[in-house]
């Protein structure tokens, strides 16, 4: 012992712990002695202090600090405050007696000191020590309780000595006030000088303010209600919606509102019992404020009242201005009780702002003269009523004009009254222009020569039909390509034509029409206003007539010949191309239209046969479509198109537009007929291929490739992949071979194909990049199915080896193509990928005979010479009683084994026969691998060496590998043959492994007999198939 330092355990803890506490008693005095020297150094002294002995945590900290173990100053740091510091103990604050609590460590939101006693009083009288974060800007607020202004470890001491319960954040509160502050600053507005102003305004333009301006009862409120119409400027309808509401508090202002008082107005309320959000800014809507609601618009409803009554003395502007408010106004309130429930419900929010409904607003001004009227003074809404009963139709013009009318009178309206007195009126108003224009114009229409019988000549049209919603008829023109003319008539009068030169299709029409505007022309006689919005009406229904003559002229077309026929049908080939330029969503009748064209067989082949668009879609599909501009002299000596499955048409201009805006391709082969004639002349003698998979296949799938082209792959059960024949993919139109392509010539296949196929001006066919792309990846997973279909084991024996035949013929080819043929790098991971599965699938020795038929193609290198693992000789002498692994090199494990096929070219070297060798016995076992997994592993065998052991077998166990005896006679053999450069001999290779598995099953329990029989089932049958 040293006595240098003192055990830092629970007695050093308690020590230093009841040290600290006493410093209670010192503070005290300390801060009287220095505090008036140094007052924020005293109180953070005694913070601290306080923070150390107080919040949580923070003795246990201290403890450890000096040295002391955690554990020991946790368990020290949760002793209870008051056993320590009696002081500070929930008691002793609130009664506040000990020194130590009347120091002044705190400050309020005024800016005085408080002490720990001052906050144990404030928790007594309002249970809660209110406080204000310190990073809170303090505004001066008036009068406030007292709020403490607590920084971080401020308010961490005082929730640790009076609970976290007992503190209450006042900054909502805070908030609050200082909104209010903020309204209190705001200008005091002055009301009943607003009222001596609006109330001189209206003197001095000779109105009464008595009848727009009312100040509410006297009482807390104060303010004051006003009707808000100008006297010089019409009201717009979006002006009614709503009454503008300037809601003040102590005169300040507080919000304006939107409220429906049922009369345009405007209000000015200073209300103390309103209550309002606590920023100021917005009201609450509780019963206080409906009843405010329900006051002003009572208030409204007597001033609307009073202005019914007085209605007759207001100056002429003030009387049309009002008359067309109480009109809109009326018909409002007249159909606000015929909402649907559920559309109330939608609206009971809103209707919170608004009083209970008023009265109808009707019978106070049904004997107003509110309606204005041509020629003549305004009329009440009872004298409307009367007319509407002995006229059965009420006319209205928009426009005043100077014009003695008889009656019934004609109203004058805008976008405003006529709603309103359509609602009043239960009615609809009529276009009141063509009784004034007749009237206007009077004897000059006399002078115009009579229109007849709106009637169109038959002699002149294909087609006619009644014109809609009109006197008059519509039809096609017989002898004119396009142009529309309409021939107009008012009051049984000629006034003029109107049309569109540039319509598509050739339509005439003659209308007789009474509502027409007519102007004034050059020689002082009436003529249609071809600009006006009438007339252009006139036009766009005419427009619309099209699809109707079209589907009649579609219904008479079997009746037509000669000129009529070549009529129509050019008629018919622009509308095709006007509802193909559109390309929009149609209208019913429009497309039935273009349906009944495009059934029409208009269009004529070589042979003399008609076609419809319909039938040539259905012909060439997404094909290409051959057309003629006249008629040739040699014809093929196919009978017709369906014989030869190729249809040349016989077109004109128009035709071939119409062609070109439905089918994908239209090809002009009149440059090159006599070249054209041989084609058709091969394609004759072509043969035909039904699209469908023959009986005898091993696999087959139908797909449908990228560029719109059907599909038919199939595997013939008879074609032996080892010939010199190759598979090809026909493709075909109308079932008959235009062309025959090895898409893949790494995997071969049969099949058919068909879809837009692609004809060039040299009758070849061009499967552009798309096409092409797709075939090679139908392909590409049609292979990948034959795989899984091959390691299913569910086809027949023969079946299985033709499969095999074909996958090894693949595995090959695929990979001598992958080094750089296009075609293989367009499939990019693909690729790989199935020659990973080809691998894992294809036994060795037919991947190996493969290569060996097979010779890389012309547009590839000579494969690289295959990489073989690196593995050193093995040389141990193994005892009989206990055979040892013999001294080798680290040997090689199955996945350390390269793949051939995937590897790139290395610089040539030496190759060691025993590494050639091993090599090929990894390959052999690939299927051992593949059926036991890690199982080899674990059992140690799954390596292999060549070296001597003590036994005569071929394979021997070593101690953690399989040992190929180099001495014996076919291991020998082996070996000299690939020191030698030549192949090892398959039969001599099947030997060791037959040997090296027989091995496994000895040595492995997981390796049953059954397993052995199958692995040498198919080595016997791979070498079988890769026979000669």
């Amino acid at each position: 012992w040293g006595y240098e330092d003192a055990e830092h355990d629970e007695v050093f803890a308690d020590a230093l712990l009841r040290s600290l506490a006493a410093v209670a008693e010192l503070l005290p005095p300390t801060f009287a002695a220095y505090g008036g020297a140094d007052p924020t150094g005293a109180r953070n002294l005694t913070k601290r202090w306080l923070a150390a002995m107080a919040i949580p945590g923070r003795r246990a900290d201290v403890l450890t600090k000096v040295g002391v173990d955690k554990e020991v100053a946790k368990q020290w740091g949760q002793v209870p405050l008051r056993d320590l510091v009696p002081a500070l103990s929930h008691d002793s604050l609130l009664a506040g007696e000990h020194p130590l609590l009347a120091l002044p460590l705190f400050v309020d939101f005024d800016g005085a000191r408080m002490s720990l006693a001052d906050l144990g009083h404030i928790r007594q009288q309002r249970g809660a020590i209110a406080y204000i974060p310190w990073r809170t800007s303090v505004e001066p607020l008036g009068k406030m309780p007292r709020v403490a202004r607590l920084g971080v470890d401020d308010l961490a001491i005082v929730e640790a000595l009076f609970g976290k319960q007992a503190v209450a954040s006042w900054e909502e509160d805070y908030k609050k006030h200082r909104a209010k502050a903020a309204h209190m600053r705001k200008e005091v507005e002055d009301i009943d000088g607003t009222v001596a102003t609006l109330e001189h305004e209206f003197t001095e333009v000779g109105l009464d303010p008595g009848l727009f301006l009312r100040r509410l009862p006297e009482g807390p409120r104060h303010g004051l209600v006003a009707i808000a119409i100008e006297t010089t400027t019409e009201v717009d309808a979006d002006d009614l919606a709503f009454a503008g509401v300037s809601l003040l508090w102590a005169r300040r202002s507080v919000c304006d509102l939107e409220l429906d008082l049922g009369f345009p107005a405007v209000a000015i309320v200073d209300d103390p019992d309103l209550s309002y959000d606590d920023e100021w800014s917005a009201v609450a809507e509780d019963q206080r404020f409906v009843e405010l609601v329900a006051l002003l618009k009572s208030m409204v409803i007597e001033m609307v009242e009073a202005l019914c009554r007085a209605f007759e003395t207001l100056p002429a502007p003030m009387q049309r201005n009002i008359g067309r408010v109480l009109l809109h106004t009326a018909a409002k309130r007249a159909t606000a009780g015929k909402e649907s429930a559920s559309k109330r419900k939608r609206k009971r929010k809103q209707d919170r702002r608004e009083a209970p409904a008023e009265p109808h607003l009707t019978p106070m001004i049904e004997d107003l003269p509110l309606l204005p009227v041509i020629g003549g003074p305004a009329i009440s809404l009872a004298r409307t009523r009367i007319l509407l009963a002995e006229h059965k139709r009420l006319e209205a013009v928009e426009e005043a004009v100077d014009l003695a009318v008889p009656d019934p009178p004609i109203l004058v309206v805008d976008d405003l009254t006529r709603p309103a007195i359509e609602t009043l009126l239960a009615t609809t108003l009529v276009d009141g222009l063509p009784r004034l224009r007749t009237i206007g114009l009077g004897a000059r229409l006399e002078t115009l020569r009579p229109i007849g019988t709106p009637e169109l000549d038959a002699e002149t049209v294909l087609i006619k039909l009644p014109f809609p919603g009109g006197e008059g008829e519509i039809g096609f023109a017989r002898r004119r390509e396009q142009g529309m003319r309409v021939t107009l008539g008012c009051s049984g009068r000629y006034v003029g034509e109107a049309g569109d030169e540039n319509h598509e299709l050739p339509i005439d029409a003659v209308l007789v029409d009474d509502a027409l505007p007519l102007t004034i022309d050059e020689d002082g006689r009436p003529a249609v206003d071809g600009a006006s919005k009438h007339v252009r009406g006139v036009l766009r229904r005419c427009r619309r007539v099209g699809p109707d003559l079209i589907l009649a002229l579609c219904t008479r077309w079997p009746a037509l010949d000669g000129d009529d026929a070549a009529q129509a049908w050019s008629i018919l080939l622009r509308q095709i191309l006007l509802e193909h330029k559109r390309n929009q969503e149609r209208r019913d009748v429009r497309e039935r239209a273009l349906e009944r064209a495009m059934a029409v067989p208009g269009f004529r082949d070589i042979w003399g046969k008609r076609w419809s668009l319909e039938d040539l879609q259905r012909f060439v599909g997404t094909g290409p479509l051959e057309v003629l501009g006249k008629q040739p002299r040699e014809l093929p000596q196919a009978q017709d198109a369906e014989s030869l499955g190729r249809v040349i048409l016989l077109t004109t201009e128009l035709e071939r537009s119409c062609l070109a805006s439905v089918l994908p391709r239209v090809i002009d082969v009149g440059d090159r007929w006599s070249q054209l004639l041989a084609e058709l002349d091969d394609l004759r003698r072509a043969p035909r291929i039904p699209f469908e998979i023959p009986a005898e296949v091993l696999s087959s799938t139908r797909i449908t490739a990228a560029g719109g082209l059907e599909v038919l792959l199939w595997l013939p059960r008879h074609h032996d992949p080892r010939s010199d024949r190759s598979l090809t993919l026909a493709f075909t139109q109308n079932d008959r071979v235009i062309a025959q392509e090895s898409v893949l010539r790494a995997l071969p296949c049969a099949g058919v194909v068909k879809g837009a196929l692609q004809i060039d001006a040299m009758g070849k066919l061009e499967l552009d990049i798309k096409q092409r792309s797709g075939l090679e990846r139908q392909l590409v997973a049609f292979y990948e199915g034959l795989v899984g279909r091959a390691r299913s084991n569910k086809l027949s024996s023969a079946d299985q080896d033709r499969l095999l035949l074909y996958l090894a013929h693949a595995a090959h080819h695929l990979a001598i193509a992958g080094r750089d043929g296009e075609a293989i790098r367009r499939l990019g991971k693909r690729v790989p990928r199935l020659l990973a599965k080809l691998d894992e699938t294809v036994p060795p020795v037919l991947r190996d005979a493969a290569a060996k038929r097979g010779a890389p193609t012309p547009d590839a290198p000579p494969p690289a010479t295959p990489r073989v693992p690196e593995v050193s000789q093995a040389a141990a002498d193994v005892p009989q009683a206990q055979p040892t692994e013999p001294e080798v090199q680290p040997e090689i494990r199955p996945e350390q084994a390269p793949e051939p096929a995937l590897q790139q070219a290395v610089p040539a070297r030496p190759i060691d026969p025993e590494q050639v060798l091993i090599a090929a016995l990894y390959e052999q076992l690939r299927w051992a691998r593949a059926r036991h997994g890690s199982l080899l592993d674990e059992l140690g065998l799954a390596q292999l060496r060549i070296g001597t052991t003590p036994g005569n077998a071929i394979v021997d166990p070593g101690r953690r590998a399989l040992v190929v005896r180099r001495d014996h006679p076919i291991v020998a053999r082996l070996l000299a043959q690939a020191e030698g450069g030549a192949d090892l001999d398959p039969i001599d290779l099947s030997f060791v492994v037959a040997a090296t598995y027989t091995l496994m099953n000895i040595v492995a329990e997981a390796i049953d007999d059954d397993d052995e029989r199958a692995f040498v089932a198919d080595l016997a049958q791979a070498l079988a198939l890769a026979g000669p």
